[in-house]
């Protein structure tokens, strides 16, 4: 479980960002751009794609996480075809995954899409390849290093005849040269986005004097049928103005003044960022009018709601967060909390949280100091029983009215 919990790693390494021109604000219409590497990702012809093939090591994980969303008929339908029976060993795990129908690389995609754009905050949509999309990455590939394509595949015919008529397919590790793409011609040809068609030799029909472009045909799943996928990432202004504060160490934002009603899940850009504040309004001063803290206690918690973005976890060096009067009622999985080292001082006072429920998500931050939830609904004897399980951790959710 340890093992494949630990691999997100695979899909959420950390970000690579790049801005071309200055911008002073959401309103500044001065031309500026954003760049986004995703990791394991190549960009080709102004085409991001997976620098491998989707390997069984991804394929677990998805399953994991999917297995959590669905029922158990569901879960099912998502594992390969069963003439692969050695997907889950580990002398396989860098190897294609094979033996998965389009509609569940199409799954796949989908799965991707929704993981890494709340793990980073941006919309980023993974997809199979357009057939049109797939050769021109394929033509420059070719075109870049020719030579080496040739002796490379030289090399994979070499050692697939020594295993006579026996089964094979390469393991690939996770880090390569920036913008390298491993196997395109070999090893297992590729879905495309139109049903039916996949591209590529593979370890089967592979012939270095072929056609490295070559159109596959497939009716069902197959041995030698896998796929990789290409990456889209909408930018907007949020991205934009986030990004020009990811060098920042202290950071306030007001929701207001980034026309938002959400906690924006971008704040995971901020790289850098130490000490972060969240406010729902710029001013300064305003005078508010507040229950009696007893109220707080057993309080019905009603709509608007709003959640602290996963994206937060993304936030490495980030030390203190304070986020008031913000009717935060979700918070991000203890997975993403899990990765902020250097947090030690959370202050979430006067929002919608159940600390019966929020308390023990929260106190997985691993070196947490002082967390402050005043003015949430709380009960005082499981309160209590929290600061004893955690002396470390000063809890500080009431105070003497």
């Amino acid at each position: 479980m340890m093992k494949i919990l630990m691999t997100l790693l695979i899909l959420t390494a950390v970000l690579s960002t790049e801005l071309a021109g200055q911008e002073k604000d959401m309103n500044d219409k001065q031309s500026s751009s954003v760049v986004i590497k995703l990791p394991h990702m190549a960009s080709i012809n102004d085409v991001l794609i997976d620098q491998t093939e989707i390997l069984n090591i991804h394929w677990l994980e998805y399953l994991h996480f999917r297995s959590l969303e669905v029922s158990e008929d569901a879960y099912q339908q998502l594992l390969p075809d069963s003439n692969n029976f050695w997907f889950r060993d580990p002398v396989h795990r860098y190897q294609p995954i094979v033996y998965v129908s389009y509609h569940q690389a199409l799954d796949y995609c989908k799965w991707r899409s929704k993981v890494i754009s709340e793990r980073y905050g941006i919309q980023v949509t993974y997809r199979l390849p357009t057939a049109s999309e797939w050769e021109g990455i394929a033509k420059a590939v070719a075109e870049r290093d020719e030579k080496k394509v040739i002796k490379n595949l030289k090399k994979q015919q070499k050692i697939i005849s020594k295993g006579g008529d026996s089964y094979f397919l390469s393991s690939r590790s996770l880090d390569h040269p920036e913008n390298k793409v491993i196997d395109l011609f070999s090893n297992a040809s590729e879905m495309v986005a139109k049903e039916g068609i996949a591209k590529g030799m593979n370890h089967k029909n592979l012939n270095s004097d072929g056609d490295l472009l070559k159109t596959v045909r497939y009716t069902k799943p197959n041995a030698y049928l896998g796929f990789r996928c290409v990456a889209e990432i909408t930018i907007d202004e949020l991205v934009q103005y986030f990004w020009l504060l990811k060098d920042q160490k202290k950071v306030s934002i007001s929701l207001d003044s980034l026309n938002s009603t959400d906690i924006p899940s971008e704040i995971g850009l901020l790289e850098k960022v130490e000490e972060l504040n969240i406010s729902l309004t710029t001013e300064k001063s305003r005078w508010t009018v507040l229950p009696p803290l007893s109220w707080y206690r057993n309080r019905e918690l009603k709509p608007p709601f709003r959640k602290l973005p996963a994206s937060i976890g993304n936030l490495k060096e980030l030390k203190s967060i304070t986020a008031n009067h913000l009717d935060i009622h979700h918070l991000p999985d203890s997975f993403y909390l899990k990765h902020l080292n250097k947090l030690q001082y959370v202050d979430l006072s006067f929002n919608k949280l159940d600390l019966n429920k929020a308390v023990p998500i929260l106190l997985q931050v691993p070196n947490l100091k002082v967390l402050k939830v005043i003015g949430n609904k709380y009960d005082a004897a499981i309160m209590e029983r929290y600061r004893k399980q955690y002396p470390n951790v000063e809890l500080v959710y009431q105070i003497s009215e």
